[in-house]
């Protein structure tokens, strides 16, 4: 089949991008056993991502590799810093894909790197920076619980 064999050739039924196509094969490798091909799939998917890529495809890349590395940080401490870095990347990307979301579904989801980062940087005890991170999602309009949130931490501060 070749190294390329998932990513090269027509795609005769789907006007999906390879990002897209990856994005959505990755999710059926969720088990403990399957990390290694999970993470495989991941890795080729963000080396296909370009300035034509979709910022929806990207958006949702970004969201399943967050997932994958914060979910096992104990097997491998790098796991836990790239899960932290595609939280950023994810967050740096919400503008445009704030635009394309209210444009093609008119509402906004959660956002799994404001929603990730704010954990980590609890669990941290950073709670001016979990503030900041949920203040912004929040004022920004994407769906979560934000205020749940923004006032366990203001409870956590005043402590």
């Amino acid at each position: 089949m070749g190294s390329c064999g998932l990513t090269k050739g027509q795609i005769l039924e789907s006007s999906a991008s390879s990002v897209n196509f990856l994005t959505g094969l990755q999710s059926w490798f969720n088990t403990l056993s399957d990390k290694a091909i999970s993470e495989k799939i991941l890795i080729r998917a963000d080396q296909l991502v370009s300035s034509n890529t979709p910022t929806l495809d990207v958006h949702f890349l970004n969201s399943a590799i967050i997932e994958h590395y914060y979910k096992t940080p104990k097997l491998n401490s790098l796991f836990y810093e790239l899960a932290i870095s595609y939280c950023q990347k994810q967050i740096e990307l919400c503008v445009k894909s704030r635009t394309e979301f209210l444009n093609e579904f008119g509402s906004l989801p959660g956002h799994a790197g404001y929603e990730q980062l704010a954990i980590i940087f609890e669990k941290e005890y950073n709670f001016d920076a979990a503030l900041k991170i949920c203040f912004q999602a929040k004022e920004q309009g994407w769906n979560s619980d934000w205020d749940k949130r923004i006032s366990r931490l203001e409870t956590k501060l005043k402590r």
